[in-house]
């Protein structure tokens, strides 16, 4: 009996120690090095707490309640994917409201994201309402990055699918998005904004490094739409994002896109394939930029700028060495920088100026709509030659200190046929009636030679008015 006791003792111990470690493993710790179980850690104040995918640890949802509930700034390290599917209650946004499986970054609040090779995957494949990875309330920032080198830096922030917003991050007016590294791709919306979308004249986002890419907005912006708000990027690719609309790359409409240096390359979008501009955007280049490949057409239209369609009353500012070249329509014709001028000639101001532009840039200028047939596009030019008209179409002239571009009036090879043919059409038309006439000449002064004479072919004589006397 003894002995039975003491083995029922000792399976007790055992019993209890091992259900002891199985429930810590479940809760948060604190250690210097990653649990190899581990699925996501938060740093607040230089103490990194790691978790687990269960249900005592709480997985994500609890690891990102902590990170937004610090008093100051909380890094966020991956080292498992996160899927957010709708029905995944995070936070609520201050008021009362709960965004259904968006991630949200609270007003006040600054969090760092590592993804460190992994993804945040929304996994729609309809779009919703709130369809959106990420969304930045103002007040907020978010700084996006993947160490992970060895992974490739392959994070990303992917399977967004919104019906009345971003695709991929969405930023309020007074918001911040720094984006470091990791990418923003495979999100989808049906308004503007596939990648990113950015309100407001306080809205921000900082790239330097990493990429936007592979994003659609059934209207404009594939990559990155923004409504008076500020974009620069020093590094990074805006690549491969289509917009139904304008500015497959970029659309800016007002506010102040400065771009040093990255590509904004092989976007495609109805017009103003890599970027497009409008009401008073400013577009500044200062370094070595890259438009390139980028096209712009439909199956309704052949497009215009598919490199940048400048709708902007601001003016392009160049500087650095950006290289705007290799882009075009549809049908191949070469399209890089494009000034749009409408009916009223309201865009006729747009204008380049040289901000100290260098001899080995290259931009290819042209310009599309209204009726003017040349556009003093770079007044009191002083910088070095570096543009080219965009095809036979387009020719560059000195006038005076202005750089004129001018349209070149060209028929098209059918028109030239046309013309052609009903050229020769009139020509022969003309021989005709002029040989015709010629005849009818001939044959009245024939007539008239025939009834001068008298019937046995003598000519009559006068008769004499006189008569003689009886």
């Amino acid at each position: 009996m003894k002995r039975n006791h003491k083995i029922k003792k000792i399976l007790t111990i055992l019993l209890t120690g091992a259900l002891t470690i199985i429930s810590c493993s479940g809760i948060p710790v604190n250690a210097d090095s990653v649990p190899p179980d581990a699925i996501s850690s938060v740093t607040i104040d230089s103490t990194t707490t790691f978790y687990y995918d269960t249900k005592t640890s709480g997985g994500m949802t609890a690891m990102w309640n902590d990170a937004v509930s610090a008093d100051g700034p909380a890094t966020v390290k991956l080292y498992a994917d996160w899927t957010s599917k709708t029905g995944t209650r995070l936070v609520t946004d201050g008021e009362g409201a709960i965004y259904d499986g968006v991630i949200l970054i609270p007003s006040g609040h600054e969090i760092t994201i590592d993804l460190n090779g992994y993804k945040i995957d929304r996994t729609l494949v309809t779009g919703i309402p709130n369809g959106e990875v990420l969304y930045i309330q103002s007040g907020a920032t978010l700084n996006l990055t993947d160490t992970n080198a060895s992974a490739g830096h392959s994070g990303s922030i992917t399977g967004g699918n919104s019906l009345d917003g971003a695709g991929g991050v969405q930023i309020e007016d007074g918001g911040t998005l720094n984006l470091w590294g990791g990418n923003i791709s495979g999100n989808v919306t049906t308004g503007s904004g596939g990648g990113v979308l950015m309100s407001g004249a306080s809205s921000k986002l900082y790239m330097t490094g990493g990429s936007i890419s592979e994003n659609t907005a059934d209207q404009n912006g594939g990559g990155i739409a923004v409504v008076d708000g500020t974009i620069n990027i020093v590094k990074g690719d805006v690549t491969e994002n289509i917009a139904f609309g304008s500015g497959g790359g970029i659309y800016a409409q007002g506010g102040l896109t400065e771009i040093t240096a990255g590509k904004i390359d092989k976007n495609t979008a109805a017009s103003g394939g890599g970027i497009c501009t409008n009401t008073n955007a400013v577009l500044s280049f200062k370094g070595e930029a890259s438009v390139q490949e980028n096209i712009a057409g439909s199956e309704i239209t052949t497009g215009a700028g598919a490199g940048i369609l400048a709708m902007s009353t601001e003016s392009v500012l160049l500087s650095g060495t950006p290289n705007i070249i290799r882009n075009t329509l549809l049908n191949g014709t070469p399209s890089n920088l494009t000034f749009w001028i409408d009916k009223n000639l309201t865009y006729a101001e747009s204008r380049v100026k040289n901000s100290g532009v260098d001899t080995t840039a290259k931009v290819g200028v042209n310009f599309a709509g209204g009726k003017a047939r040349s556009l003093v596009f770079a007044p009191a030019w002083d910088g070095p030659d570096c543009f080219i008209g965009d095809g036979d179409d387009y020719a560059l002239k000195k006038d005076g200190e202005n750089l004129v571009l001018q349209r070149v009036f060209r028929l098209p090879t059918n028109a030239l046929i046309i013309w052609g043919i009903c050229g020769g059409i009139v020509i022969i038309a003309v021989i005709a009636i002029i040989s015709i006439l010629s005849s009818n000449k001939k044959k009245k002064k024939k007539s008239g030679k025939k009834s001068g004479k008298s019937s046995n072919g003598k000519k009559k004589k006068k008769s004499s008015s006189k008569k003689a006397g009886s």
